[in-house]
């Protein structure tokens, strides 16, 4: 990817978590699938990809997780995704409503493609607000699965020329497949997936994570060529809460985002630690991504 922008919105350069609101859109064009799904073992990522349309009009939706949970990350990629305005957003029908606004990143490949990439859910934010954020990891999995097992397409409805709507069909096996790889990746990293999932208490950041990385961290260099980017990142918390390591799972956009993220995370970032069954503090990780936005004054 060559560049990365951000639609128009913020007060100043910063890093952030992803959010959002709902919009609308109109009449999207139907693309039907081109490939099967292709489950991909990363280092740090399980990744699930498929092609709809064929030649000028092909779509590639890639659905990735970096670790066990609902949320992941969407990259989309192709010819008709060109950006056409400040309002990106998506929904899974016939599940979804309303639709989900985010704020998304968007590139331009080596062969002219449009990229965009962006963090959410198969769960509608209307429906995880009355199920709860705090509710038990098992019970989310859950709705998740339902919706899996629902949804019949990925619509994009705004934030590109042309509305598209990529005919998934239901999502249940490749989410399953993809749960089955996060259970190895988790295991890749030196944890015990079975222990982890008997945890009485999962690492509790002792600060609001947005204060540990701030606009001071933001890159000279990037600042200086008006690049936008994004990076994840697992945190290896141990028993005392401290950070052991940082290890940047994805990144986009220009190399020294990597860097500033986990400087500012191994130098600000303290939690309440993890516990086992029995209530003793025990080493975890802690996953989560940041973004880092130049503001754009209308």
């Amino acid at each position: 990817m060559k560049t990365l922008s951000v639609p128009a919105a913020g007060a100043a350069a910063l890093a952030a978590v992803f959010a959002g609101q709902p919009a609308s859109a109109g009449e999207p064009v139907h693309l039907a699938p081109s490939s099967p799904w292709q489950l991909r073992y990363d280092k740090e990522a399980c990744r699930l990809s498929r092609s709809f349309g064929e030649g000028e009009q092909e779509v590639v939706l890639t659905l990735a997780k970096y670790a066990p949970g609902i949320a992941m990350e969407f990259v989309v990629a192709g010819t008709p995704l060109r950006p056409d305005g400040d309002r990106f957003a998506y929904r899974f029908d016939p599940v979804r409503e309303p639709d989900e606004e985010r704020h998304a990143l968007f590139g331009t490949a080596d062969d002219g493609q449009t990229i965009w990439q962006f963090t959410g859910e198969l769960i509608p934010r209307a429906m995880l607000a009355h199920v709860g954020g705090g509710s038990e990891p098992g019970g989310l999995k859950a709705v998740e699965t339902r919706i899996a097992e629902q949804t019949e397409a990925f619509t994009i409805v705004s934030g590109v020329r042309q509305p598209v709507s990529l005919r998934t069909g239901s999502l249940a096996k490749a989410m399953a497949a993809l749960d089955t790889c996060l259970v190895d990746l988790v295991r890749s990293w030196g944890y015990d997936p079975e222990q982890l999932s008997a945890l009485s208490a999962w690492p509790h950041p002792r600060s609001h994570p947005r204060l540990w990385i701030r606009g001071t961290d933001y890159p000279d260099t990037a600042l200086r060529d008006n690049l936008a980017g994004a990076v994840r990142f697992r945190l290896a918390v141990d028993a005392e809460g401290n950070v052991s390591d940082c290890v940047v799972q994805a990144a986009y956009s220009d190399h020294a985002f990597r860097e500033a993220t986990c400087k500012a995370l191994r130098h600000r970032a303290r939690f309440t630690p993890a516990r086992d069954a029995e209530g003793r503090p025990v080493a975890a990780y802690w996953v989560s991504s940041s973004l880092f936005a130049i503001a754009r004054y209308r």
